[in-house]
C-alpha cells in the first residue's frame, strides 16, 4: 500500500513538473499576439499601354526625362526644367460669325499649317520647353462652357489627323506638347451645351490625359476650372488627392491647374497658374511654385521686379507663340535676368516684328 502511494506521488510530481516547464516556454506575449491584419491597398491605375497613333516613335528629348519622384514635395517639384511654356491660342469669342462659328483668328483660318509654322519658329527662338494648345476646339461656346477641355472633341472643320500632325511637329524639335483639359464633361443637347460637373474628378481627368498621351503624345496639361461639383457657395478647389493620383499614374506629365489649393505644393509635377493679381503677393507667400501668366497692363518697374523675383524662386513663365508679341521682349528680359539663357536668342524672339494683336494676348 505504501509502495502504491509512493508510485502515485512520483507520477503526479512528474506531471506537475512538465506543466511548469510548458508554462515557462509559452510566454504571455505569445498568447496575446494577434495575427497581422492585411493592410488594404488601393489598386493603382497602370500606365497606359502604347497605342500606334500613326505618329511614329517620339524623338529623343534634348535632355533626359526626369525620373518619377516619390510622392511628396522635392526641391525641384519633380520637374527640373524652368524654361518658358508657350501658349497657343487659335480663336476668340469675339471672332465668331455665321461663317466662322468657331471664332478662329484670321491667321488660322486660311492656312492653319502656316500658323503652326509660326508657332514652331517662335518656340525655337524663345527656347520653350513645351507648348499648350489652349483652345483646339475653337470658341463656339459662351461662358460658362468656354473651353471644352477635351482634345477628343473637335469642331467639324478640324481633324484628329491635323492635331496629330501639329503635335508631332513640335515633338520633332524637342518641345513637349499639351493642351487644356478640365474635370467637367461637355454635354450638348437641343437646349444647348453645358459642362456637367461629375464628382469623380479623377476619372474625368484621367480619361482625357490617357487618350491625349497615347494618341497625341501630350504630356503637359492646363487643368481649367479645377473646382468641385457642389453648387455655390459650397463649391471649392478640387482636393489635392486627385492630383496626387494623377501624378502617380502619369509620372511623365506636368499638370498646371487654374487654381491652387491646400496640399497642392506637396504633390510633384503640379504647378498652379499664378495670374496677374497673384504676382504681387507671391513674395509674402514664400514664392510658391507655379506658372506665371504675364500681365496685359502697362509694365511698371515694380511689377517687373516682382516677376523676376518669382522666376528666380523657380516659377515658370508663359510666353505667347501665337504671334510676334512685343510683350515677349520684357518677359524674356525678366527670364534672362533670373536665369541665364542656354544660348543667345535671335532678335525675332524679343518681339521685333509685331503684328496685329488679339484682344487678350494670353487668353483669359
Amino acid at each position: 500500500m505504501i509502495e502504491r502511494k509512493l508510485l502515485v506521488g512520483c507520477v503526479v510530481g512528474v506531471v506537475v513538473a512538465c506543466g511548469i516547464i510548458a508554462l515557462a516556454k509559452f510566454t504571455p506575449a505569445q498568447a496575446s499576439a494577434p495575427a497581422a491584419a492585411a493592410q488594404p491597398v488601393r489598386p493603382a491605375l497602370p500606365a497606359p499601354a502604347p497605342v500606334d497613333s500613326g505618329l511614329g516613335a517620339p524623338p529623343a528629348p534634348a535632355s533626359p526625362e526626369p525620373p518619377a519622384p516619390a510622392r511628396g514635395a522635392t526641391a525641384d517639384h519633380g520637374w527640373p526644367d524652368r524654361r518658358p511654356v508657350g501658349a497657343i491660342f487659335m480663336s476668340d469669342r469675339g471672332k465668331v460669325t455665321p461663317d466662322n462659328p468657331s471664332g478662329w483668328y484670321e491667321s488660322v483660318r486660311p492656312d492653319p499649317e502656316r500658323f503652326i509654322s509660326t508657332c514652331l519658329r517662335l518656340s525655337r527662338q524663345l527656347d520653350v520647353q513645351a507648348v499648350l494648345f489652349w483652345d483646339v476646339e475653337g470658341s463656339r461656346y459662351e461662358m460658362p462652357v468656354t473651353y471644352v477641355g477635351d482634345p477628343r472633341v473637335l469642331p467639324p472643320e478640324r481633324s484628329l489627323d491635323a492635331l496629330r500632325r501639329w503635335s508631332q511637329r513640335f515633338r520633332e524639335i524637342g518641345v513637349k506638347v499639351g493642351g487644356t483639359i478640365r474635370p467637367q464633361v461637355l454635354i450638348v443637347t437641343k437646349k444647348g451645351a453645358q459642362q456637367y460637373r461629375t464628382s469623380d474628378y479623377y476619372a474625368a481627368l484621367a480619361a482625357k490625359v490617357s487618350w491625349a498621351r497615347d494618341t497625341l503624345g501630350w504630356t503637359v496639361f492646363y487643368v481649367d476650372t479645377n473646382t468641385t461639383a457642389e453648387d455655390p457657395p459650397k463649391r471649392t478647389v478640387m482636393p489635392a488627392e486627385v492630383f496626387a493620383r494623377l501624378a502617380e499614374d502619369f509620372p511623365d506629365c506636368l499638370f498646371v491647374p487654374e487654381f491652387s489649393g491646400e496640399g497642392y505644393a506637396d504633390v510633384p509635377r503640379v504647378c498652379p497658374m499664378w495670374f496677374d493679381g497673384h504676382i504681387p503677393g507671391l513674395a509674402a507667400r514664400g514664392h510658391p511654385w507655379g506658372v506665371l501668366k504675364p500681365t496685359n497692363k502697362p509694365l511698371t518697374a515694380e511689377y517687373r521686379a516682382q516677376y523676376v523675383a518669382a522666376l528666380k524662386a523657380g516659377c515658370i513663365t508663359l510666353v505667347t507663340v501665337t504671334w510676334d508679341n512685343p510683350d515677349n521682349g520684357w518677359i524674356m528680359d525678366a527670364e534672362h535676368a533670373a536665369r541665364p539663357p542656354r544660348a543667345a536668342a535671335p532678335p525675332e524672339s524679343r518681339g521685333a516684328r509685331p503684328a496685329a494683336a488679339p484682344g487678350d494676348r494670353f487668353g483669359k
